[in-house]
């Protein structure tokens, strides 16, 4: 014998919208978990021309941060030439590294061949070679976009993104001039 009322549509209602609020709330908060985990795992390790490994920590240590980008093969010189100018006019301003995406490097192309090309054009510079493509989206690169600057705060967020071609004394002007 239960004595228990059956609900009113009004209390129906309001336990629906009871679960619909909580399931938006705990969603909310794994999207946001989530994403914040993202950018934690977006933790790399990548190799420049020269062999030395770099790190998001080792990368992103509290400096401003210019990353060049560039896809494959094609975009070699122009980004060494970008990285190098940078770090001619703007090197004690920010660390300066470029970085080339070369997931779409065909599977009979030497690794060693590319790293020996850019070895070979810069030996100073820091141009880390991403053979997955995994750190070069997780920093935040274009994949439309052939050549690409983005400039960060001490942080790691974007303060300036650009798409560049041939490097000009302006472009390397107008992109210091986004670091405070």
């Amino acid at each position: 014998m239960c004595d228990k009322q059956p609900l009113s549509r009004r209390d129906i209602q309001m336990t629906n919208n009871l679960r619909l609020a909580l399931s938006t709330t705990i969603t909310a908060l794994v999207i946001t978990q989530a994403l914040g985990l993202a950018w934690a795992l977006g933790a790399f390790e990548l190799e420049d021309q020269l062999e030395r490994r770099h790190t998001k920590a080792s990368v992103f240590r509290g400096e401003h941060v210019i990353i060049v980008s560039g896809a494959q093969r094609e975009h070699q010189e122009p980004l060494v030439s970008w990285v190098t100018a940078l770090e001619r006019q703007g090197g004690a301003r920010a660390d300066i590294y470029g970085i080339v995406n070369l997931e779409a490097l065909p599977f009979f192309v030497p690794r060693s061949s590319v790293r020996g090309k850019l070895a070979e054009m810069s030996s100073s510079s820091r141009i880390m070679l991403d053979y997955e493509g995994e750190a070069w989206r997780t920093l935040g690169f274009d994949r439309k976009k052939s050549l690409q600057i983005i400039v960060y705060d001490e942080s790691g967020t974007i303060i300036s993104k650009r798409s560049v071609g041939a490097r000009t004394s302006s472009g390397v002007n107008a992109i210091l001039s986004t670091i405070p």
